[in-house]
């Protein structure tokens, strides 16, 4: 798993690739765009390239996106538009594009990945040059507000946030919470439904019977998403004086 991140962040680094030397100095370019996003928000981007050189040229470009896997490999390119430019000597044009929501929401692989991708090539001589960037959807936030530390077999309340990002209602909304040594059995909030661009607010008591450091999980799942989790660590002080 380490050397398959460390692949990940070795592609996400790289800006801007070019086949060919002679054409390193001549055929420049990059894209841009957000390097994380909400799920639900469309995706903007942009792609300049550049002729260094000193005649007019022809160039296709060709913008496409991909989901990613943890180890760096691709599902394989679900969206792609193309563009012809001619650029005099000197000359840069930027390329503005957009993905949409619906266009990636079902695509998208376990790490919420998307590699965005830029290949220009020079339709005179065939030489290439290439630019990648990768994106990260960030899916719904769990929110967990409670004390740093409380006593052992005092009763003590955690308030849960959940944010819905998406333009859209959340229907079959579950949240389920765990914590050795501070809840005994894992306990299920169903809240049916969070509205659009909402905020579903859940207060939750338990008496810790555990002292030392202790950590509150939660997961949600709903009809849009699946394994969403986040956790809370906190101090659980013994109570000396309870019999």
């Amino acid at each position: 798993l380490f050397r398959s991140r460390h692949k990940l962040q070795e592609g996400r680094r790289q800006s801007t690739l070019h086949a060919g030397s002679e054409e390193l100095s001549r055929l420049r370019i990059s894209i841009e765009s957000n390097s994380s996003i909400s799920f639900g928000h469309d995706i903007k981007l942009s792609v300049t390239v550049s002729n260094k050189g000193q005649a007019e040229e022809t160039l296709q470009l060709t913008v496409g996106v991909q989901s990613l896997h943890y180890n760096g490999t691709t599902h394989g390119q679900f969206w792609k538009e193309k563009h012809t430019l001619i650029l005099l000597a000197n000359e840069a044009k930027t390329i503005t594009s957009g993905l949409f929501y619906s266009q990636y929401e079902k695509v998208l692989m376990e790490n919420n990945l998307l590699r965005m991708t830029a290949l220009v090539r020079n339709q005179g001589n065939g030489r290439t040059s290439f630019a990648q960037q990768d994106v990260t959807v960030c899916k719904p936030s769990l929110i967990i507000k409670m004390p740093e530390r409380i006593m052992q077999y005092h009763l003590a309340t955690a308030r849960i946030g959940i944010i819905n990002p998406l333009p859209e209602i959340l229907e079959d909304c579950m949240l389920r919470v765990e914590g050795k040594g501070l809840i005994s059995t894992a306990r299920r909030y169903r809240f049916g439904k969070i509205e659009s661009t909402g905020i579903q607010t859940q207060l939750i008591q338990f008496t810790p019977t555990q002292t030392g450091l202790r950590r509150l999980n939660l997961e949600f799942d709903c009809s849009r998403f699946q394994d969403v989790t986040s956790y809370r660590s906190l101090e659980v002080l013994p109570d000396n004086g309870h019999t």
